[in-house]
């Protein structure tokens, strides 16, 4: 009788009380499988179809031979949002949480100080430009002037060498351009002892063939990249109008394709200007005529010479203000010959968020 009594009181003891939340463990366990399935690769080259999802091509009437005349608007679309958020679209994730790697080959680009010929030809068209702006506004200073060069009549001699300056955005139409990218912006230089002044900063970029090594990851569908890492493989030049239509020439146009996308973003200037009116009166203001202050790129630390001056025109301070420090975070206050090829490397990438593109 006792026994049963006893039994019976423990049956009664509240046990969750006797047993604090504290001691209850419960930790995740995470298990790692491999699975063969169907990832997202970049597609420029697989047929004449699929090269044909980044660029507009035309068969001449005439010779039969394939006219170039620019990137696909999916190409423009995908370029500005990747340049405009500073960062690779979402990817489709094959699973939630995955890894694995991806190698292709794509479009690059990369950026360098030119020779003293193409500094030469930049302040022939710089120069160029100010003067177009002589007599009302009158341009006081550039700060920032970038364009596309047409190369095909470049010569030795003296400036412009036979190179033509392009139009700041180019019309979808047959056109002779190159792939490359010239420019010229001011920016701060410091001496040995912190002494500040302002130098003009060239720089030349070129449309390059890459092959990237990727690994993508995806934890509960966001994604990172482990590896990311694109070697140049050799310069990809600007297509000619007379070459029959092959898989190498699509390619090639399609790689040009990205190219004119990207440099839409950057060519144009900035600059300070006065306007003088009828009455006597003067007008001093700032103007940007570039897709750039679309991107992240603005932010860039190159350009703060520019915003600098402009900021003091209107509020006469020297602080920096809120939404160009905001600029300046996105941006990572790095220089341009870092961020343009980054922008090619991000776009390239972002082309993998799209089904048409992978």
């Amino acid at each position: 009788m006792e026994v049963l009594e006893i039994a019976h009181t423990t049956r009664c003891i509240p046990l969750a009380s006797l047993v604090t939340p504290a001691t209850l463990l419960v930790l995740p366990d995470y298990q790692t499988t491999s699975t063969e399935s169907n990832v997202t690769s970049l597609d420029m080259y697989s047929n004449l179809e699929q090269t044909k999802q980044f660029t507009y091509t035309v068969n001449s009437t005439k010779s039969g031979d394939a006219l170039f005349l620019g990137p696909r608007t999916i190409v423009s679309r995908l370029s500005a949002a990747t340049a405009t958020q500073g960062q690779i679209l979402p990817i489709n994730a094959p699973y939630l949480n995955s890894t694995y790697p991806v190698q292709f080959h794509g479009p690059a680009m990369q950026c360098q100080p030119p020779n003293s010929t193409v500094v030469a030809i930049i302040d022939y068209f710089r120069n160029q430009s100010v003067a177009n702006f002589s007599i009302n506004p009158v341009e006081n200073i550039n700060y920032y002037f970038a364009f596309v060069p047409n190369l095909i009549d470049f010569q030795e001699g003296s400036p412009p060498n036979g190179v033509q300056w392009g139009d700041q955005i180019r019309l979808q139409q047959p056109s002779n351009a190159s792939n490359e990218l010239w420019m010229v912006y001011s920016r701060y230089s410091y001496d040995s002892e912190g002494n500040q002044s302002v130098v003009d900063q060239y720089t030349s970029c070129q449309l390059y063939n890459a092959s990237y090594n990727v690994q993508l990851a995806f934890l509960d569908g966001n994604q990172t990249f482990n590896t990311t890492t694109a070697q140049l493989l050799n310069p990809v030049d600007y297509p000619l109008d007379n070459e029959p239509e092959s898989v190498d020439l699509m390619i090639q146009h399609a790689y040009s394709a990205v190219m004119w996308a990207l440099t839409d973003l950057l060519v144009g200037s900035m600059g300070l200007f006065t306007e003088y009116s009828a009455n006597n009166s003067i007008t001093q203001f700032s103007e940007i005529t570039t897709q750039i202050e679309h991107t992240s790129l603005l932010g860039s630390s190159d350009l703060d010479v520019f915003f600098d001056a402009s900021h003091f025109l209107y509020s006469n301070s020297t602080e920096t203000s809120s939404q160009r420090q905001m600029d300046i975070n996105l941006a990572g206050n790095r220089t341009l010959d870092v961020l343009i090829p980054e922008l090619a490397f991000n776009t390239t990438m972002s082309f993998l968020s799209n089904v048409l593109m992978s």
